[in-house]
């Protein structure tokens, strides 16, 4: 009662998604599918330790016919995400992982101008 909800499908850009070792496979599709359905790119970046299920899923959708650059996989540790996260072109980012990975990605985050 009294309330409305309006639900808007609006990209805001590229999206970053940094995703842990543990559920190579379903966090990337959570990631990645909002990003998606908003009108966004995406750009995921796996851990080092499990980056098949990350490279496979990127096969699947180039099969399926998503577009050359809509959904790309980059490989590498800290100094990537750090790369990424600078990035002016990106608008967002998504994270999994640990807490002091957490802190680390929160804290590039925060501080983009």
């Amino acid at each position: 009662r009294g309330v409305d909800f309006v639900q808007v499908r609006e990209p805001v850009g590229v999206c970053v998604g940094v995703m842990p070792f543990n559920f190579p496979a379903m966090i990337p599709l959570w990631m990645m599918a909002p990003a998606l359905v908003a009108g966004c790119a995406f750009v995921a970046k796996p851990s080092v330790l499990v980056p098949g299920a990350t490279t496979l899923l990127a096969e699947v959708v180039r099969d399926v016919g998503i577009p050359a650059g809509v959904f790309s996989v980059v490989q590498g540790g800290e100094r990537t995400v750090a790369a990424l996260i600078a990035d002016n072109r990106v608008a967002a980012v998504s994270f999994v992982g640990s807490t002091p990975a957490g802190r680390a990605v929160h804290r590039l985050a925060a501080t983009r101008e």
